[in-house]
Protein backbone atom coordinates (compact mmCIF):
# COMPACT_ATOMS: atom_id res chain seq x y z
CA UNK A 1 0.00 0.00 0.00
CA UNK A 2 1.34 3.58 -0.96
CA UNK A 3 -0.27 7.41 -1.21
CA UNK A 4 1.85 10.01 -1.20
CA UNK A 5 -0.80 11.92 0.85
CA UNK A 6 -0.70 9.26 3.59
CA UNK A 7 -2.84 6.63 5.20
CA UNK A 8 -3.19 5.70 8.56
CA UNK A 9 -3.49 2.37 8.24
CA UNK A 10 -5.07 -0.70 6.67
CA UNK A 11 -7.95 -3.41 7.77
CA UNK A 12 -7.26 -7.42 7.41
CA UNK A 13 -10.30 -9.34 7.15
CA UNK A 14 -10.20 -12.51 10.05
CA UNK A 15 -11.63 -15.23 8.65
CA UNK A 16 -14.50 -15.28 11.05
CA UNK A 17 -16.22 -13.52 13.32
CA UNK A 18 -15.13 -13.35 16.81
CA UNK A 19 -17.42 -12.78 19.53
CA UNK A 20 -16.98 -10.38 22.86
CA UNK A 21 -14.70 -12.35 24.87
CA UNK A 22 -13.00 -14.21 22.27
CA UNK A 23 -9.42 -14.34 21.49
CA UNK A 24 -6.94 -14.40 18.83
CA UNK A 25 -3.21 -13.99 18.80
CA UNK A 26 -1.82 -12.11 15.74
CA UNK A 27 1.22 -11.71 14.39
CA UNK A 28 2.13 -9.11 11.55
CA UNK A 29 5.22 -8.98 9.66
CA UNK A 30 5.84 -5.69 8.19
CA UNK A 31 8.24 -2.47 6.38
CA UNK A 32 6.73 0.82 6.73
CA UNK A 33 8.03 4.18 5.52
CA UNK A 34 6.58 7.35 6.30
CA UNK A 35 5.71 10.40 9.82
CA UNK A 36 5.35 6.69 11.59
CA UNK A 37 7.41 3.25 10.57
CA UNK A 38 5.62 1.23 13.57
CA UNK A 39 2.60 -0.39 13.48
CA UNK A 40 -0.01 -1.56 16.30
CA UNK A 41 -3.18 -4.02 15.91
CA UNK A 42 -6.33 -3.69 17.01
CA UNK A 43 -9.71 -5.69 16.54
CA UNK A 44 -12.86 -3.94 14.81
CA UNK A 45 -16.36 -4.78 12.95
CA UNK A 46 -15.65 -3.82 9.61
CA UNK A 47 -13.93 -0.94 8.57
CA UNK A 48 -15.50 1.34 10.88
CA UNK A 49 -11.42 3.35 12.23
CA UNK A 50 -12.88 3.27 15.86
CA UNK A 51 -10.72 0.98 18.88
CA UNK A 52 -13.93 -0.31 20.09
CA UNK A 53 -13.54 -3.78 19.27
CA UNK A 54 -10.37 -4.20 21.47
CA UNK A 55 -7.24 -2.99 23.48
CA UNK A 56 -4.48 -2.55 21.07
CA UNK A 57 -1.19 -4.61 20.64
CA UNK A 58 1.57 -1.54 20.73
CA UNK A 59 3.67 -0.42 18.12
CA UNK A 60 6.88 -2.14 17.64
CA UNK A 61 9.12 -1.74 14.62
CA UNK A 62 9.08 -4.63 11.82
CA UNK A 63 7.07 -6.92 14.17
CA UNK A 64 4.42 -6.69 15.87
CA UNK A 65 2.53 -9.63 17.94
CA UNK A 66 0.14 -10.41 20.80
CA UNK A 67 -2.79 -11.57 21.89
CA UNK A 68 -6.17 -9.44 21.66
CA UNK A 69 -9.76 -10.01 23.23
CA UNK A 70 -12.66 -9.03 21.50
CA UNK A 71 -14.55 -6.74 23.58
CA UNK A 72 -17.65 -6.86 20.86
CA UNK A 73 -18.27 -8.47 17.43
CA UNK A 74 -15.01 -8.11 15.79
CA UNK A 75 -13.90 -9.06 12.05
CA UNK A 76 -11.00 -7.50 11.08
CA UNK A 77 -8.03 -6.62 12.39
CA UNK A 78 -6.40 -2.99 11.50
CA UNK A 79 -2.67 -2.14 11.42
CA UNK A 80 -2.61 1.16 12.09
CA UNK A 81 0.02 3.99 12.56
CA UNK A 82 2.06 4.28 16.50
CA UNK A 83 -0.10 7.49 17.34
CA UNK A 84 -3.37 9.32 16.25
CA UNK A 85 -2.38 12.04 13.54
CA UNK A 86 0.62 10.64 12.14
CA UNK A 87 0.68 8.37 9.04
CA UNK A 88 2.44 5.84 6.58
CA UNK A 89 3.46 6.91 2.52
CA UNK A 90 3.98 3.19 2.24
CA UNK A 91 3.15 -0.20 4.20
CA UNK A 92 4.37 -3.57 3.07
CA UNK A 93 2.81 -6.37 4.92
CA UNK A 94 4.79 -9.13 4.94
CA UNK A 95 3.51 -12.08 6.54
CA UNK A 96 0.12 -12.37 8.75
CA UNK A 97 -0.95 -15.54 11.34
CA UNK A 98 -3.91 -15.18 13.23
CA UNK A 99 -4.29 -17.72 15.42
CA UNK A 100 -7.63 -18.64 17.51
CA UNK A 101 -8.32 -19.26 20.84
CA UNK A 102 -9.77 -22.56 21.38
Amino acid sequence: FASADGFAGVFIPLGKELAAGEKATVKVEYEAEGVSTTARLYFTKGSIDVNTATGQIAATPDVVQGELEAKGASDMVQVKVASWGQTFSTLKIKKVVITFAE
